[in-house]
């Protein structure tokens, strides 16, 4: 279980960061990788036994709200 949680927080990788062209690409790379990560925090905490609904726990988060705001 540890092992997708890492690749979900490692998505999208870095050599696709080194191929964007423009700062509007690597803002997308970067508000992509947050999201991941967020993801991620709630895999861990849904599969880790950890009480509580672990998606419910990330959906309370308040990055997950920034980044609504911001359009992801």
């Amino acid at each position: 279980m540890e092992k997708i949680a890492r690749v979900i927080e490692n998505l999208p990788n870095g050599n696709l960061l080194a191929k964007c062209w423009n700062e509007e690409q690597k803002e997308k790379w970067h508000q992509q990788r947050k999201w991941n990560i967020l993801i991620a925090k709630a895999w861990r905490e849904e599969h880790n036994l950890i009480k509580g609904d672990g998606l419910d726990i990330a959906l309370k988060n308040k990055e997950i709200d920034k980044l609504e705001k911001e359009g992801i």
